[in-house]
């Protein structure tokens, strides 16, 4: 039994459009050679390597009920979020702690979680939208759409309402 599907909350269709970052797609998506993969994947996850559009990553930690309590959360301000963009695409992704431990204690220093970090497309510049468990209770689309430079439709536009 792989350790990394059994403890991820984001590895099934269930969490649709978010992508469970996994080390091993990093390199292999990139054409690289053996030793470059190891380096690579080591060293420049996906979405700091391909910064062509507006980034959403959460840090987390299976085991944490903060977490486990924000998982729907999350999926749906990413479903709401690439619906209502303008213009551009906005991939989110997850990072499991517990698998990629080092990636997030040295690479990204997170010390708390669930962790939501933004990079706007043509940046590898992290901009913090929650740090502490006690104030994640949901991501404003207002912020995050400030911080990714992305424009959103208004409810109204889309039908809604």
């Amino acid at each position: 039994k792989d350790p990394t599907t059994a403890t991820s909350l984001y590895n099934d269709e269930s969490s649709h459009p978010v992508i469970e970052y996994r080390a091993h797609t990093t390199s292999a998506s990139l054409g690289l050679s053996t030793s470059q993969k190891k380096d690579e994947s080591i060293s420049k996850p996906i979405f700091l390597l391909d910064v062509s559009w507006p980034r959403v990553i959460q840090f987390y930690l299976p085991s944490s009920p903060a977490c486990q309590n924000f998982r729907q959360h999350y999926i749906q301000t990413a479903r709401e979020f690439r619906h209502r963009s303008v213009r551009t695409s906005v991939t989110f992704y997850a990072v499991n702690c517990a698998v990629h431990g080092s990636l997030c204690e040295y690479d990204f220093e997170i010390l708390r979680v669930p962790f939501i970090a933004a990079f706007a497309a043509g940046s590898v510049d992290m901009e913090v939208l929650e740090r502490d468990e006690r104030e994640v209770n949901e991501i404003s689309l207002s912020r995050l759409s400030e911080v990714l430079h992305s424009p959103l439709n208004a409810v109204e536009d889309l039908g809604a309402g």
